[in-house]
């Protein structure tokens, strides 16, 4: 029964990530590492004395610690990975700011420079 859960769930989460790049609210590049994520949740739970085998190679004592390890390492991962493109996204934002105050302050002067020239005439 627990099996066929876990498959369920994999299947499902496969699912829903392929739903999500399909109706473009995840770009593909974005949707990868949950794609891996969800396949390895499908390989461990059709295979799972594959952690078992792991752990024991590893010399962890309680397979359940190996996966609870992996899934904080995976979430880890896609935290910096994130936080890394949110600071990326903040320079550029930060950039086209000052850009933008710039076309600003020329535009403004280009209309002191329009105002001035009708006032002399």
């Amino acid at each position: 029964m627990n099996q066929a859960f876990f498959i369920a769930i994999g299947v499902i989460a496969i699912l829903y990530v392929t739903h999500i790049v399909r109706r473009n609210k995840l770009p593909i590049k974005e949707s990868f590492w949950w794609l891996v994520g969800a396949v390895a949740m499908l390989l461990l739970a059709i295979f799972p004395q594959t952690l078992d085998w792991f752990s024991s190679l590893l010399g962890i004592s309680y397979p359940p610690t190996l996966l609870l390890t992996m899934c904080i390492v995976f979430l880890l991962f896609i935290i910096f990975k994130n936080s890394r493109r949110i600071t990326s996204l903040q320079t550029q934002n930060i950039e086209l700011e000052q850009q933008l105050a710039i076309l600003k302050n020329q535009l403004q002067d280009s209309h002191q420079k329009d105002h001035d020239a009708q006032h002399k005439d």
